[in-house]
Protein backbone atom coordinates (compact mmCIF):
# COMPACT_ATOMS: atom_id res chain seq x y z
CA UNK A 1 0.00 0.00 0.00
CA UNK A 2 2.64 2.28 1.23
CA UNK A 3 4.91 1.49 -2.22
CA UNK A 4 2.07 2.11 -4.57
CA UNK A 5 1.31 5.60 -2.83
CA UNK A 6 5.48 6.43 -2.99
CA UNK A 7 4.90 4.94 -6.87
CA UNK A 8 2.19 7.01 -8.13
CA UNK A 9 3.90 10.22 -6.14
CA UNK A 10 6.94 9.28 -7.95
CA UNK A 11 5.66 9.03 -11.17
CA UNK A 12 3.78 12.23 -11.12
CA UNK A 13 5.42 15.41 -12.70
CA UNK A 14 7.96 16.57 -10.60
CA UNK A 15 5.41 19.85 -10.27
CA UNK A 16 2.96 17.50 -9.02
CA UNK A 17 4.27 14.72 -7.19
CA UNK A 18 3.75 15.78 -3.01
CA UNK A 19 4.83 13.19 -0.85
CA UNK A 20 3.60 14.19 2.83
CA UNK A 21 3.75 13.02 6.42
CA UNK A 22 0.08 11.20 6.24
CA UNK A 23 0.86 9.39 3.12
CA UNK A 24 3.77 7.84 4.74
CA UNK A 25 1.83 6.67 7.60
CA UNK A 26 -0.47 5.26 5.29
CA UNK A 27 -3.63 7.79 5.51
CA UNK A 28 -4.89 9.53 2.79
CA UNK A 29 -4.21 12.79 1.71
CA UNK A 30 -6.57 16.05 1.85
CA UNK A 31 -6.76 17.87 -1.28
CA UNK A 32 -4.72 20.44 0.70
CA UNK A 33 -1.86 18.41 0.83
CA UNK A 34 -1.77 17.64 -2.94
CA UNK A 35 -0.11 20.17 -4.62
CA UNK A 36 -1.38 20.36 -8.24
CA UNK A 37 -0.73 23.31 -9.93
CA UNK A 38 2.58 23.34 -12.03
CA UNK A 39 5.69 26.07 -10.46
CA UNK A 40 6.13 29.31 -12.50
CA UNK A 41 9.55 28.55 -14.12
CA UNK A 42 11.98 30.84 -13.46
CA UNK A 43 13.10 33.64 -15.98
CA UNK A 44 16.86 32.13 -16.92
CA UNK A 45 19.81 34.62 -15.13
CA UNK A 46 21.68 36.68 -16.82
CA UNK A 47 25.40 36.34 -16.84
CA UNK A 48 26.19 39.37 -14.82
CA UNK A 49 23.54 38.44 -12.29
CA UNK A 50 25.15 34.80 -11.65
CA UNK A 51 28.47 36.53 -11.18
CA UNK A 52 26.92 38.95 -8.55
CA UNK A 53 27.40 42.09 -10.83
CA UNK A 54 24.87 44.68 -11.20
CA UNK A 55 22.18 44.01 -13.94
CA UNK A 56 23.41 47.72 -15.79
CA UNK A 57 27.07 48.43 -15.45
CA UNK A 58 27.66 52.52 -15.54
CA UNK A 59 30.43 54.65 -15.68
CA UNK A 60 30.51 54.86 -11.85
CA UNK A 61 30.13 51.28 -10.76
CA UNK A 62 33.06 50.41 -13.48
CA UNK A 63 35.28 53.25 -12.20
CA UNK A 64 34.63 52.17 -7.90
CA UNK A 65 35.53 48.50 -9.04
CA UNK A 66 39.12 49.14 -10.90
CA UNK A 67 40.00 51.72 -8.09
CA UNK A 68 38.62 49.54 -5.76
CA UNK A 69 40.76 46.58 -7.64
CA UNK A 70 44.17 49.12 -7.96
CA UNK A 71 43.86 49.71 -4.70
CA UNK A 72 44.21 46.04 -4.01
CA UNK A 73 46.74 45.43 -6.42
CA UNK A 74 49.23 48.48 -5.34
CA UNK A 75 48.97 46.92 -1.61
CA UNK A 76 49.85 43.62 -3.07
CA UNK A 77 52.99 45.15 -5.14
CA UNK A 78 54.14 46.55 -1.59
CA UNK A 79 53.83 43.91 0.62
CA UNK A 80 55.94 42.08 -2.32
CA UNK A 81 59.17 44.18 -3.12
CA UNK A 82 59.05 44.58 0.95
CA UNK A 83 59.24 40.70 1.15
CA UNK A 84 62.18 40.39 -1.51
CA UNK A 85 64.17 43.26 0.19
CA UNK A 86 63.70 41.57 3.57
CA UNK A 87 61.47 44.14 5.47
CA UNK A 88 58.63 43.73 7.22
CA UNK A 89 55.99 45.94 8.17
CA UNK A 90 55.17 46.26 11.68
CA UNK A 91 52.61 48.45 13.75
CA UNK A 92 54.20 48.95 16.90
CA UNK A 93 52.92 50.97 19.99
CA UNK A 94 55.34 52.86 21.60
CA UNK A 95 55.31 54.76 25.55
CA UNK A 96 55.73 58.38 26.22
CA UNK A 97 58.74 57.22 28.00
CA UNK A 98 60.52 55.27 24.85
CA UNK A 99 60.02 58.55 22.88
CA UNK A 100 61.77 60.41 26.02
CA UNK A 101 64.62 57.91 25.61
CA UNK A 102 65.01 58.78 22.03
CA UNK A 103 65.16 62.53 22.72
CA UNK A 104 67.36 62.27 25.44
CA UNK A 105 70.02 59.94 23.35
CA UNK A 106 69.94 62.59 20.83
CA UNK A 107 68.03 60.38 17.77
CA UNK A 108 64.73 62.64 18.12
CA UNK A 109 64.10 67.07 18.76
CA UNK A 110 62.12 67.62 21.60
CA UNK A 111 59.70 69.93 19.13
CA UNK A 112 59.35 66.73 17.03
CA UNK A 113 58.26 64.02 19.64
CA UNK A 114 54.42 64.12 17.82
CA UNK A 115 55.79 64.30 14.71
CA UNK A 116 55.15 60.45 13.71
CA UNK A 117 57.54 60.81 10.50
CA UNK A 118 60.12 61.81 12.79
CA UNK A 119 59.57 59.13 15.51
CA UNK A 120 59.71 56.65 12.99
CA UNK A 121 63.29 58.20 11.36
CA UNK A 122 64.17 58.18 15.11
CA UNK A 123 63.37 54.84 15.87
CA UNK A 124 65.57 53.50 12.07
CA UNK A 125 68.46 55.82 13.78
CA UNK A 126 68.39 54.10 16.82
CA UNK A 127 68.39 50.87 15.41
CA UNK A 128 71.28 51.36 12.91
CA UNK A 129 73.27 53.00 15.31
CA UNK A 130 73.65 49.63 17.87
Amino acid sequence: MLLERLRTAYLRPASQAVISNSMLSGQDPSPQQINTSPRPAKPPRKRSEAAGLPRKATAETMEQQAESISLAAERMRRYRKRQRAGIRCLAIELRVTDIDKLIRRGHLKEEMRNDDPAVIKAIYDFLDSE
